[in-house]
């Protein structure tokens, strides 16, 4: 089991993106921040204690957040991690099904997941985040994590309409590779769809863009939008069911506006799955090369190009 330790950047509270990127070279020091840290009752004691039987059935709501490889190989009935020695519970199994160009419901209980990862997204929605992409770099050692509630980077936005700083709910840097991922985190279609002040996209690409240039970085400014993904996949999806409010043309006449981009929580959570069974699945080089000029969202049933197809995604 891992615990986001020793990889949050230690910067003054009111530090801004270039600080990060001025934090690799100089060899900054870290912070530490608890895994699943805050909204999380899943365990019932020591996080650093390796045991499986420390997650709580009744109180797991099954991230995937605390699972480091050979922790647990499958999902119980209820969504909570578990090892099992039958093929149709097995992250194996369900990992066959992810990504295929089809919907997928990933795992046989993930309404818990998509239930808490939606209750608040500065306590649930954007920790999820940052300890999934822990997870997903392709070495620890390399990247910095700043995310919200408690660590979040400002920007300078050089809008004369809206003077305030920006601020970046999530930032993922990898300093050796030079990559750089921000997002602006919603705790659900619905509460994203709500926000009447939701369209940072122009006011922050340019500058992430820009910053992230200066340095040598390649930069990604996504959504990433938590809760449940029904509502976030493109009409005619193959088995796709109804969503219970059906908002997607909404949704996505805003997404293809300027070419923003968004991720699912749950892709991601279903990216840590593959890797769990031993795919070389990194942020660094998957999420680049499938968020291209023509993909406008990432969900755990495949690509969604602009002319809002679900494609299956190529994860070599």
């Amino acid at each position: 089991m891992i615990i986001l330790n020793n990889r949050l950047a230690k910067l003054p509270l009111s530090a801004r993106l270039n600080d990060l990127f001025n934090f690799f070279k100089d060899n900054g020091s870290f912070d530490s921040m608890e895994t699943c840290s805050p909204g999380c009752i899943g365990f019932k004691r020591d996080y650093e204690e390796e045991n499986i039987n420390l997650i709580s059935p009744s109180e797991c709501f099954g991230c995937l957040c605390c699972l480091e490889e050979n922790d647990a190989n499958a999902f119980s009935f209820s969504g909570v991690p578990i090892m099992s020695s039958d093929e149709e519970d097995t992250f194996t199994h369900v990992a066959k099904t992810l990504f295929k160009g089809r919907y997928v419901n990933v795992g046989p209980n993930p309404n818990k997941f998509h239930a808490h990862s939606s209750l608040n997204e500065k306590a649930h929605t954007t920790p999820i985040a940052a300890n999934l992409f822990l997870f997903l770099s392709s070495s620890y050692n390399d990247i910095a994590i700043r995310s919200s509630p408690n660590w979040e980077l400002s920007i300078d936005t050089t809008d004369p309409r809206d003077p305030r700083e920006g601020h970046l709910d999530l930032v993922v840097a990898n300093g050796k590779k030079k990559r750089l991922v921000v997002g602006e985190v919603k705790s659900s279609i619905t509460s994203f769809l709500r926000d009447t002040r939701r369209d940072q996209w122009k006011r922050y690409n340019d500058a992430i863009h820009n910053e992230a240039k200066n340095n040598g970085y390649e930069a990604l400014f996504l959504y990433i939008i938590g809760g449940e993904e029904v509502p976030c996949y493109p009409k005619g999806a193959t088995d796709c069911p109804s969503p219970a409010t059906d908002r997607r043309e909404e949704f996505y006449d805003f997404i293809l506006k300027e070419n923003k981009r968004f991720i699912s929580l749950e892709s991601l959570r279903s990216l840590k799955l593959l890797k769990l069974v031993n795919n070389n699945i990194t942020w660094e080089k998957h999420l680049f090369s499938l968020l291209s000029e023509n993909v406008c969202g990432l969900l755990s049933g495949g690509v969604v190009n602009r002319e809002l197809n679900l494609l299956p995604c190529n994860l070599e």
